[in-house]
């Protein structure tokens, strides 16, 4: 018999009793995210709620509806931040289709990082909408390559870049997040 995933309350116990702080992103590359759907959701708002609390503003290029309001509010309350303060400190853009995907952030995401000076951009699920067997393979890749030329270029200007589910960056500093008998776990480069 296959166990169920736990309930989301479960996982957000998990994050909040978790001792060992956030691995520091690091800034001027791409940082990839990859794991499990449930341990990179709870990472991916987790790094978006640390940001806020900490330094600022989140820019977050959702692919895959993986961003939860919910999940990122009670997360933002157990750092004793507001959540309506924070959630105006998220700028959100949803891309459904590839095009969509590699519009907002060839298109859209540049203007407004400049704009608004985020501490974090992040995109979440960036290889799912481009595996897509409506889009052609070749244009597939052309995309998925442009928007990776995108998010380098906005990382190599000193931005943090975090970015889950895309096995194809080879220069991304590779953090992997899992859920373990002890609670979530994230290991990256040197055993983080």
């Amino acid at each position: 018999m296959r166990a169920k995933a736990p309930p989301r309350a479960d996982w957000m116990q998990d994050m909040e009793s978790t001792a060992k702080p956030l691995p520091a992103l690091l800034s001027g590359e791409i940082n990839l995210l990859d794991g499990d759907r449930e341990s990179v959701s709870s990472f991916m708002h987790a790094f978006c709620a640390e940001h806020i609390a900490v330094q600022g503003k989140v820019v977050w290029v959702d692919g895959g509806n993986a961003l939860d309001p919910l999940l990122l509010s009670r997360m933002l309350r157990s750092r004793r931040c507001s959540t309506r303060y924070s959630l105006d400190r998220v700028t959100v853009a949803r891309a459904f289709t590839a095009y969509q995907m590699s519009s907002i952030i060839e298109d859209r995401l540049p203007e407004k990082v400049h704009e608004e000076s985020p501490s974090l951009i992040m995109v979440t699920a960036l290889s799912a909408l481009f595996a897509d067997s409506d889009v052609d393979g070749r244009e597939s890749r052309e995309l998925i390559r442009r928007s990776m030329d995108s998010l380098d270029t906005l990382a190599s200007e000193g931005r943090t870049v975090l970015v889950s589910g895309y096995d194809g960056v080879s220069s991304a500093r590779r953090l992997r997040a899992r859920k373990t008998k002890r609670g979530l776990e994230i290991r990256g480069p040197g055993g983080v």
